[in-house]
């Protein structure tokens, strides 16, 4: 068995992949028992720990069974067989809007892993925020070979129309952060309860002159559209008048004289807080705030949306409403691989909390403001 410690790949799953391989090759057929643990461990020249967890594996794909101090027999080739007839070349393809950006690519981790588990590789697209590159992106995936795709649809174009387009191209697709009113499989974050939860936590802390900041235009996406209706939402239950004063889109959040401008604007109404819809935006906020000598939170709370990355930069702390990136992209894979392994799934739809993590930028203050 041929394990190599150099590739990156963990190493059971590297012994799980030798393992099938050699049932498919007929060295154990159904019946047979095979190596123990302690002697796959010498044959592979990996711990018997990492040996466990790719029989683990097996044993839960229905492959193996296991008799009591006995040991580990070939149960069914058949969970082999059916991966090996509906998979072309192994391939995924995973698409998202804006590779640059961390949010869309914290996803990917989950994704990859699972798909490593599966002796599966991603191809991954950029669609640049662009609708015909992105359905160009697709048709080249698929003449690629792809056996399944996983999108983040660019902006809220996501219709009936662009469903049967999908289906017309007959490889299994599941779709995230996309409207959930749409007949087909799609995974989501909860995002206007997680909007709701953001502004329900500054109002706790008796914060009423709350911004709401976003680079992108509200509208055209759907999960920054989930984000601001949980954020009027809790202002209406909380007897808090909307302001559509308090909310900035469309910003360039690299450019410093635009983020100065609103800044200043915003200490002209008497903003206490800024809900940022994503950590990119909090981050720039930030760091513009500090350049000018502004003190978070003293002078103004922010709070982010997603706790990636820039959120566990040392020198720029800030609370934000977390999701799990990690489990919502190993979820698409597995939902994926239903499509692709059963003809018929049905659509699945699945919805992910999410829960604040504080990082000490939100300031309490009284009833009388800051």
């Amino acid at each position: 068995m041929k394990i190599d410690r150099l590739n990156g790949i963990p190493l059971y799953l590297q012994a799980k992949w030798e393992l099938e391989k050699a049932i498919l090759d007929g060295k154990y057929k159904i019946g047979d028992k095979i190596p123990s643990e302690r002697d796959l461990s010498k044959i592979t020249g990996i711990n018997r720990l990492m040996v466990r967890k790719a029989l683990i594996q097996l044993l839960n794909d229905g492959v193996l069974k296991v008799k009591k101090n006995i040991g580990y027999f070939v149960k069914d080739i058949s969970p082999l067989l059916e991966k090996k007839i509906k998979q072309k070349n192994g391939l995924i393809g995973f698409i998202v809007p804006f590779l640059i950006n961390k949010y869309f690519f914290s996803f990917f981790e989950g994704i990859n892993l699972r798909l490593y588990e599966e002796n599966l590789l991603a191809i991954i697209g950029d669609s640049r925020g662009d609708p015909d590159l992105e359905k160009e992106l697709i048709i080249n995936f698929i003449k690629k070979g792809i056996d399944g795709l996983i999108l983040f649809p660019y902006k809220d174009i996501i219709d009936s129309d662009y469903i049967k387009y999908l289906e017309s191209l007959k490889v299994p697709y599941v779709l995230t952060h996309c409207n959930d009113n749409i007949k087909t499989t799609c995974i989501n974050i909860d995002n206007f309860n997680g909007g709701k939860e953001v502004t329900e936590y500054l109002i706790k802390y008796g914060h009423k002159n709350i911004a709401f900041l976003t680079e992108m235009q509200i509208e055209e996406w759907w999960y920054i559209k989930e984000r601001f209706n949980g954020y009027k939402a809790a202002l209406k239950e909380n007897k808090l008048k909307f302001n559509p004063d308090y909310i900035y889109q469309k910003i360039n959040m690299e450019d410093e004289a635009q983020l100065n401008t609103i800044i200043n604007d915003m200490f002209s109404k008497k903003i206490t807080s800024i809900f940022c819809v994503t950590d990119r935006e909090a981050h720039y906020l930030f760091q513009a705030c500090k350049k000018k000598d502004i003190r978070i939170p003293d002078d103004i709370s922010i709070i982010g949306f997603n706790n990636i990355r820039f959120a566990n930069d040392p020198e720029c702390q800030f609370t934000s409403m977390a999701i799990d990136s990690r489990t919502i992209g190993t979820e698409l894979v597995d939902i994926l691989l239903k499509k692709l392994y059963n003809s018929s799934p049905g659509i699945i739809k699945k919805k992910f909390s999410t829960h604040i993590i504080e990082k000490g930028s939100v300031k309490k203050i009284n009833s009388r403001g800051a």
